[in-house]
């Protein structure tokens, strides 16, 4: 998805900032999708390709690694599992909204952008869904400081088709599902370390914002 107006990485730190952002994704998820009935964004991470999260668990920091960022994620993953996203629809919503949800189909979208310049190194590719099967994932357990979560691990497959964009810029977004109550499918998602990226290319510098979205039908 284009869209003109583009962000910092230091201006997305800011409250008043953010929020603006925040509403830039709810009119963009509304123009591309009609059947969306209401939006909650939830989560916004920042990441830079020199973080280490391990690292900074032990109290090291690496050369050029800036603790406002979190690292990419060099795995193939799908945010939730079915457990943890129902777990997470019940955090983000009051118990009101949560009975009221839970009739109907829902789901928690991943909204993604580069930020400052566009992608040099480690950019974000997709497996396309269509060619995953139910035996292609495991839930995998992570340890990042602080806490403990599980996400789908999607293991290797030669059926698999990969989808990616060289240098994405700043302008542009990638929209994709990570859970969805229906038939919408989710998007095993990864950065990627590419032959032949240049020495000098810069650090990927992105942000994701997670949401949950109920739908009309």
């Amino acid at each position: 998805i284009d869209n003109t107006r583009t962000f910092s990485s230091e201006e997305v730190q800011d409250e008043k900032i953010i929020k603006e952002y925040e509403a830039g994704l709810i009119n963009i998820m509304k123009k591309e999708n009609p059947n969306v009935a209401e939006i909650k964004p939830f989560d916004h991470t920042i990441r830079c390709d020199t973080a280490d999260d391990m690292k900074r668990a032990e109290g090291v920091y690496a050369d050029g690694d800036d603790p406002k960022y979190r690292p990419v994620a060099l795995h193939v993953h799908g945010d939730y599992t079915e457990e943890s996203a129902q777990v997470k629809l019940k955090t983000v919503l009051s118990e009101e909204e949560h009975a009221e949800w839970i009739k109907g189909h829902w789901g928690i979208v991943n909204i993604w952008r580069p930020l400052d310049f566009p992608i040099e190194r480690t950019p974000l590719a997709f497996i396309d869904p269509t060619t995953v099967e139910p035996d292609d994932w495991v839930i995998k357990e992570i340890k990042i400081p602080g806490r403990t979560g599980h996400i789908r691990g999607f293991l290797n497959k030669p059926r698999h088709k990969w989808v990616m964009m060289n240098k994405m810029p700043p302008n542009r977004v990638w929209i994709f599902t990570q859970y969805d109550s229906e038939k919408t499918p989710w998007v095993p998602h990864s950065a990627l370390d590419v032959i032949d990226t240049k020495e000098n290319a810069r650090p990927r510098r992105s942000i994701e914002s997670r949401m949950c979205v109920r739908y009309h039908k």
